[in-house]
């Protein structure tokens, strides 16, 4: 970040975007469950569940009545919100059979996107101490993985929920098949309306048929990758960063759709 501040001073309206804390979600966690070792994307670790007790006490106003009645929990599994223990589960993805329209286990996902939004928002404010500011030319953005499906909203965190951070421009990766997801693509340019710097695409490949990255072969056609390189200026796109391989990206149609596009736009 301090090199970044200096560049940035010594090259006025040269930087245009820097993005902290890139693609944050929980990592997959190993647990012993009755001799089994199970892969789980959560965080029990016991700092996180102290944080968790302090959050269901500071949302339900200290009412530990209140907790037990909305989230329909039998009054003898915990005494206290100091006995309070997450959602826990035998298989990835199933939290002791809990259906995921369960409050306690909503509660659970609500403090892990907090969690994690907290996280980006301590790293920017490091970014800050260090000297990094917002100007007319460079924003600052967050910059976070696609996890916006039902199930990965438990697991790791939902990307249309963690993008939502006051101060902090949204930014993703998108890859493959996702660069083509106008619903999506919308969503997101519906959220950075908001933002001045609207959103930026840190990492942005959509490949072909061959792979999702790094792709030799022509892949789609030009006009194809056109469409999605129009769609997402028309929601509100700011920044593209494309993610391929430098050798190979000069042999394919992307390449060549990139190079109209920016024509188009001179």
């Amino acid at each position: 970040s301090g090199m970044a501040a200096k560049w940035s001073k010594e090259n006025p309206g040269k930087l245009i975007s820097i993005n902290f804390a890139g693609e944050i979600n929980y990592p997959p966690a190993k647990d012993l469950v009755e001799g089994k070792t199970i892969v789980r994307w959560a965080d029990y670790n016991p700092s996180a569940i102290k944080k968790f007790r302090m959050f269901l006490a500071q949302k339900y106003n200290g009412d530990f009545k209140k907790f037990i009645a909305e989230n329909k929990i039998q009054e003898n599994v915990f005494k206290g919100f100091e006995e309070i223990d997450p959602p826990r589960g035998k298989v990835r993805g199933v939290w002791d059979g809990l259906e995921k329209t369960n409050p306690f286990f909503l509660d659970w996902a609500e403090f892990r996107i907090e969690e994690a939004k907290n996280f980006i928002k301590e790293n920017v404010k490091w970014g800050k101490s260090a000297g990094i500011s917002e100007n007319s030319v460079t924003k600052i953005y967050s910059h976070q993985a696609i996890f916006e499906s039902e199930i990965n909203y438990y697991w790791r965190g939902s990307t249309l929920e963690t993008i939502k951070l006051e101060g902090i421009n949204p930014g993703v990766s998108m890859y493959g098949p996702k660069t083509a997801d106008e619903n999506f693509i919308k969503a997101v340019g519906e959220i950075a309306k908001t933002y001045p710097g609207s959103w930026a695409i840190h990492e942005y490949s959509p490949g072909g048929p061959c792979k999702p990255a790094g792709c030799s072969e022509e892949g789609y056609s030009v006009d194809e990758y056109l469409k999605r390189l129009n769609m997402l200026e028309e929601n509100g796109v700011r920044l593209v960063s494309v993610e391929a391989n430098a050798k190979n990206f000069l042999r394919t149609n992307f390449y060549e759709a990139v190079k109209k596009f920016l024509a188009e736009e001179d």
